[in-house]
Order: C-alpha cells, then sequence, then structure tokens
C-alpha cells in the first residue's frame, strides 16, 4: 500500500498524456501481486485496454496471445467492449475463434497457442493486425475517435474523476 490510494483520475488529466501516466501507475499496482483486483475496475479496463494496445502495435495479436497479457485475454475483451472499442474487440474475438479458446482453457494457452502456431494462421494473424493498425491504431496516424483505443480511455477517465487508481478495500 503506498500513495497510489489516493491518485484519483482527475489529478492526472491535466498530465501531457493522462492514459498513459494512469497506464504506469496502474502497472506499478498490478504488479504487486499480479492481481487485477488491486486495481479500480475503471483503472483495470485502462490497462488492460493499452496493455492489448501495445502487444497489438509491438507484435500484433499473437504476441497478445503468447505473452502474459494472454492470460487475460477474457478481460481484455469485456473492456474493450465496455469502452466501446467494437473494432478492437472484433479482432480479439476472431483471434480466440481461430485459436479456439476458451475461458476455461487459460491456464493452457501456451500449449494451445503452440499448437494453433503449427496451423500456420499466419496470414489470418496478419489480417487481424492489418486491421488493427489501419483501423484503431493510436499511434502517429489517428483514426478517427470512436474507435482510437486512447481517445477511448480517456473518456473514460474524464468520466470517471473521482475513481482512484487503487482499488477501494472495504472496512
Amino acid at each position: 500500500m503506498g500513495q497510489l490510494e489516493a491518485v484519483k483520475f482527475a489529478s492526472l488529466l491535466d498530465l501531457d498524456d493522462p492514459v498513459e501516466e494512469l497506464y504506469l501507475q496502474c502497472n506499478e499496482v498490478f504488479y504487486e501481486r499480479e492481481a487485477l483486483s488491486d486495481l479500480s475496475s475503471e483503472a483495470a479496463v485502462v490497462y488492460l485496454v493499452q496493455l492489448f494496445d501495445r502487444e497489438l502495435s509491438n507484435g500484433g495479436i499473437d504476441q497478445f496471445f503468447y505473452n502474459s497479457s494472454g492470460f487475460y485475454t477474457f478481460e481484455t475483451l469485456t473492456a474493450l467492449q465496455r469502452i466501446g472499442a467494437s473494432i478492437s474487440a472484433s479482432i480479439l474475438e476472431e483471434g480466440i475463434r481461430l485459436i479456439d479458446l476458451s475461458e476455461a482453457e487459460m491456464k493452457l494457452r501456451m500449449k494451445r497457442f503452440e499448437a494453433v502456431k503449427q496451423k500456420d494462421l499466419k496470414t489470418i494473424f496478419a489480417l487481424l493486425d492489418s486491421k488493427f493498425y489501419n483501423t484503431v491504431h493510436s499511434g502517429e496516424t489517428q483514426p478517427p475517435e470512436p474507435q482510437n483505443l486512447w481517445f477511448l480511455c480517456h473518456k473514460l477517465m474524464k468520466c470517471n474523476q473521482t475513481t482512484t487508481v487503487r482499488a477501494q478495500k472495504a472496512v
């Protein structure tokens, strides 16, 4: 427990990149115990959406599934749906369908993913990556605001200014 309990979204909104700062603070809280439940629900949404964005931007959807971010596939899907990122959600849903992954199989995801990679889905994953880069990517060329993940996370922060990074524990 540290000073992050008191950090509210409102205090981050005047920064140059409030979404990045919230992601970094969520990362700090998350890695204390690697528990999403340590984050407020809104902070967890921003964290998961930004993690998804970073993985797809850096290595594609196969990197998202393969890295530890893939353990939170279904939570990430819910987070994308919650902020209205329908294109990103459809990309993730298609990836889930392609590797035939169920929530119950998350602990076996590495074996499932390795088996699927041998099916040579690289072309299909490349199409999903292309769809992401061309319609959603929050890098230098900005997509229309309704699907920009940074914009949607910023909007969530603005609508929840009194929310803290860390989940408030019941007393």
